[in-house]
């Protein structure tokens, strides 16, 4: 019997993989709100996602107002886009 892979898996998979390939690249502003409509998900496990992500060191928190991916970019090297245009 195949076990299922929980939501906040998948998003931070997906995440992960995109951070790999700089699909996301470094100083990109990633917020909650887009990532939880672009997987059709609700907020809960985008937050945990982003959590393991932080974990992993792949992205760290900026100004109490989302992450960022990478390592404490500076304010003016943020990206601030909109992730559902990105392929």
């Amino acid at each position: 019997m195949a076990t299922m892979q929980k939501r906040y898996e998948l998003i931070s998979d997906v995440l992960r993989n995109n951070i790999a390939s700089r699909q996301l690249p470094d100083g990109f502003v990633l917020l909650e709100g887009p990532i939880a409509d672009l997987m059709q998900s609700s907020r809960a496990p985008v937050q945990m996602a982003l959590r393991i992500l932080e974990d992993e060191k792949l992205i760290s928190r900026f100004d109490g107002r989302g992450f960022v991916v990478g390592q404490r970019a500076a304010q003016s090297s943020l990206i601030r886009g909109d992730i559902s245009e990105l392929d």
